[in-house]
């Protein structure tokens, strides 16, 4: 069984295998760095690393009060969020799982439109219809979150078929975690995916925490495996490290854009329920690791990252402190968006008001 990091003296991660892909290494040292990542670039992804971490610990207490509802948090996962999401452009569609609403933020939403969606008021663009962290930015190309597992993987697969058809050389990237490899959407995207040679990655973030060990879920000795036989170009990359899953994800990204079809990559991470009990797992946190080759590689020290900590907690006390105050969408606004043009049996209802 795969140390639980949570547990008192998980320090160090288990090996991981010959065929699992690490640049940025527990201990901080890096190899193989991909030469496009140039400071500039490497500061904006510290930070927005950063921003989610503090953005977790923040929601998670508040939904720890009845503040807002569950908050699903993302805290250990950031390489294999934001890793991939930095290797995408402005034309390329996102479709989430479940705690990759960060990607939104990268590519130009605001703090304030997440946090107005977990409390669900007036600001919040769905109207208080969705569950908290369950954000759709259209404007950035981030589609929806669906409760329903690994519904995303045939919308993605939709979506790049219709890339595929309209000629350009767009790409689909949908996240999805081990319990989705369970389910009949997963195995109707991947067979689409692998008989049509679509523009699709898929980005499979394997919890190594999870109570519910691979073994029982399937008899595949890795999600990669599982892949394969829809031929599917499949990679599996260390989810602690941002270096490696930016690189993947790029590789799979330039693939799929020459044509050559879909890829799925397994990212092997360490997801703890508690954003504060972070601190307490240093080897298995991509942010411990990526700040710790920051300030060997220089492009980083201890003042910047003091900065960066503190101006975040401020923005994410600020905008949290706005949003709570805000009141909730007008009761009418329910029937809104439904139709294009109202039937009267809504019109009757919205009069009962």
């Amino acid at each position: 069984m795969t140390t639980d990091p949570r547990a008192p003296g998980a320090g160090v991660p288990e090996p991981l295998g010959d065929d699992v892909a690490r640049l940025l290494g527990p201990d901080g040292a890096a190899r193989d760095v991909p030469p496009e990542l140039q400071p500039d670039a490497l500061v904006e992804l510290h930070r927005a690393m950063v921003q989610q971490r503090v953005v977790d610990e923040a929601l998670t207490a508040l939904g720890a009060t009845a503040a807002i509802g569950h908050y699903p948090a993302a805290t250990g996962l950031e390489a294999a969020i934001f890793g991939p999401g930095w290797a995408l452009n402005h034309q390329d569609w996102v479709f989430p799982a479940l705690r990759e609403h960060g990607v939104a933020r990268l590519r130009g939403a605001t703090l304030d439109d997440l946090v107005a969606q977990c409390f669900g008021n007036l600001l919040d663009r769905s109207r208080g219809r969705q569950l908290p962290g369950h954000l759709g930015a259209p404007e950035q190309q981030l589609a929806s979150t669906s409760p329903p597992l690994a519904t995303q993987l045939v919308h993605a697969v939709g979506a790049a078929r219709g890339m595929k058809l309209a000629g350009g050389n767009a790409v689909a990237l949908a996240y999805l975690g081990t319990a989705a490899t369970c389910t009949s959407d997963f195995h109707a995207a991947c067979h689409l995916a692998g008989r049509e040679r679509l523009p699709v990655v898929f980005v499979c973030i394997r919890n190594m925490a999870a109570s519910v060990e691979l073994c029982e879920r399937t008899k595949a000795q890795t999600l990669a495996d599982r892949v394969r036989p829809y031929r599917i170009a499949a990679s599996r990359v260390d989810g602690a490290d941002v270096l490696a899953c930016y690189a993947a994800t790029r590789d799979a990204v330039a693939r799929a854009r020459r044509g050559d079809g879909p890829s799925f990559i397994e990212a092997l991470a360490w997801r703890l329920e508690d954003p504060s009990a972070a601190t307490t797992a240093p080897a298995w946190d991509p942010l411990v690791r990526l700040e710790a080759w920051g300030f060997a590689a220089g492009w980083l020290d201890r003042e910047q990252r003091a900065h960066a900590w503190a101006t975040t907690r401020a923005e994410v006390e600020d905008v949290v402190a706005i949003m709570r105050v805000q009141d909730p969408p007008d009761a009418a606004t329910m029937f809104d968006d439904v139709y294009a043009s109202r039937p009267w049996s809504l019109e009757a209802q919205l009069a009962e008001l």
